[in-house]
């Protein structure tokens, strides 16, 4: 069965600009190109603990039903402490 995965990648590129805010504009303009010119990634993938809130309503890629990531969340938080209740029991009989 899948699980939900928190995805964290590291991209670092250079552009040039007036000022920050025109820096971000240029980098938010190119950053679809920069990600697709990548070979290799600096990933890292863990199960999450928190939820970045923008990501509340939205659907995980690779996804096998209608399900958002918070719901996703909701679902697996409670399935651990299930699990981990389940432990204690079992350490303190």
């Amino acid at each position: 069965m899948k699980k939900l995965y928190e995805i964290e990648v590291e991209l670092i590129f250079y552009v040039m600009a007036n000022n920050e805010d025109a820096a971000k504009k240029a980098a938010l303009k190119n950053i679809k190109d920069e990600c697709d010119s990548l070979t290799s990634f600096d990933l890292s993938a863990i199960q999450p603990t928190n939820l970045f809130a923008n990501w509340q309503d939205s659907y995980p890629y690779e996804a096998d039903d209608n399900n958002t990531v918070g719901e996703i969340f909701a679902r697996e938080k409670k399935e651990r402490e299930i699990k981990e209740k389940e432990q204690m029991k079992l350490f303190t009989a």
